[in-house]
């Protein structure tokens, strides 16, 4: 008789449902490695628009300036005075697929600036007198409307029949009125025109109820405060109030804003429309080189695994030299006047490169993007009039370094002194410099 009788039923008992959970236990870890794999595809696409996107704005900038160029130095004019479209066409096209499909706006107005050059140069004293005398009567109407603008141009064309290039060059200029804007807004346009019809500047001198010196639009009426630079109106920064000759120079006002205001303004906005991914692609190339460098990538690799949704180290380094090559045009664009930059450029990381090394490069180039965003933020919280001063002024203060400094964790930035110092006196530099910059703008209001 055995010495214990097992219980029917417990020996070997077969669970039905073990087969089941181990099963959905399986499938339940490949649908989560499946939706990594879709995730990290999603970001590789999100990555590649990113690019695209940079690529396509840096192209159009290059061929914009390309066109300005072509109107203000003449070089690519026929001899007849018109515009060679086909040489300025061939050079924009080389510049990249981008540029050539807008090739044809930007001939049309660089054909348009020539045109009307060219029949302004046609006109008499007289007939530019009465221009002027048309357009600066509209500036000094506070109450101005389009209407207002419409009708003074169709009584310059009606006075003057039998000029076809004098039509012309009225309804080219017709043409880019705005749609919809305020009085302050066309009163400035106008302003310009009259400016630009007769070349006589919008900007005298009178003096205020305290005695200062002050400008004074001889067309609109509008005063610019004492110690105020910037132009007219509203949105002006603080600055040393400009002189009748300093302010000659830029008549091209609009809304307040002197001509290098809209130039310095037009630079920042196209360079802060790829701020936003070129941090993001940094901090991607961080990413991959801390797997690579740290052997986590490998470790993934050998197991069978996806890391980062990439299958090889190969595969991730080939990525990783593709991304830093993304990149180092925002380091060469700044090579010839920052001496961080150049010193990067010299030693310009490779898939090979030490994590930290490739990490310090970052910091820069990051903080470059960082620092175009802080600028862009300036121009829409101050406004065109007056931002070059403005714009000068924060630049002059701060580097890149110290807005991606800034934008760090606390915990995170001893790191970045170990990174970016060879020693702790060039760190402590570094840190009291930012110190100052930050109670400058804290005391500005900045």
């Amino acid at each position: 008789m055995p010495d214990s009788i097992t219980p029917v039923g417990t020996q070997n008992k077969y669970d039905p449902m073990q087969g089941i959970n181990m099963l959905s236990g399986v499938l339940g870890i490949q649908h989560q490695q499946v939706g990594l794999q879709q995730q990290q595809q999603e970001l590789r696409s999100q990555t590649a628009q990113a690019d695209q996107a940079t690529q396509r704005n840096q192209e159009l900038q290059r061929a914009q300036s390309l066109a300005v160029d072509a109107v203000k130095s003449g070089k690519y004019m026929a001899p007849d005075g018109s515009l060679d479209r086909q040489r300025l066409a061939n050079d924009i096209s080389q510049i990249g697929p981008y540029a050539q499909e807008n090739a044809g706006s930007l001939l049309s107005q660089a054909n348009e600036v020539v045109a009307n050059q060219r029949a302004h140069q046609a006109l008499t004293v007289d007939r530019k007198k009465e221009m002027g005398d048309t357009f600066k009567s509209l500036a000094a109407k506070p109450d101005l409307t389009n209407s207002d603008f419409i009708d003074a141009i169709e009584t310059l064309r009606q006075q003057h029949p039998n000029d076809p290039e004098f039509s012309r060059m009225l309804t080219s200029m017709s043409t880019h009125m705005p749609g919809t804007a305020d009085s302050k807004t066309l009163q400035n346009l106008a302003g310009r025109w009259a400016s630009a019809s007769t070349g006589e500047s919008q900007i005298g001198q009178t003096s205020n109820a305290a005695g200062q010196i002050v400008n004074r639009n001889t067309m609109t009426g509008d005063i610019s405060m004492p110690g105020v630079g910037g132009g007219f109106g509203v949105g002006r920064s603080p600055g040393v109030n400009p002189t009748s000759s300093t302010v000659a120079g830029n008549t091209s006002l609009s809304t307040g804003a002197s001509e290098g205001d809209i130039n310095r303004a037009n630079e920042v906005g196209a360079k802060a429309q790829s701020a936003s991914a070129t941090v993001q692609l940094t901090q991607q190339v961080d990413a991959l080189s801390k797997a690579i460098n740290s052997g986590e990538l490998a470790k993934a690799v050998s197991r069978g695994a996806n890391y980062l949704g990439f299958s090889s180290v190969a595969q991730a380094r080939t990525q990783l030299q593709k991304d830093l090559g993304q990149l180092r045009g925002a380091v060469a664009g700044r090579a010839g006047s920052d001496a961080r930059a150049s010193e990067i450029l010299e030693g310009y990381p490779t898939d090979t490169t030490p994590e930290q090394t490739i990490h310090a490069a970052m910091d820069y180039i990051r903080g470059t993007a960082r620092q175009d965003l802080a600028r862009s933020e300036l121009l829409q919280r101050n406004g065109r009039a007056g931002f070059q001063m403005a714009d000068t002024a924060l630049v002059s203060k701060t580097n890149p370094l110290m807005h991606e400094f800034m934008a760090l964790k606390p915990e995170d930035r001893a790191a970045f002194y170990r990174r970016n110092f060879k020693t702790p006196q060039e760190a402590q530099a570094f840190k009291d410099s930012v110190s100052k910059s930050s109670g400058a703008r804290a005391a500005g209001g900045g």
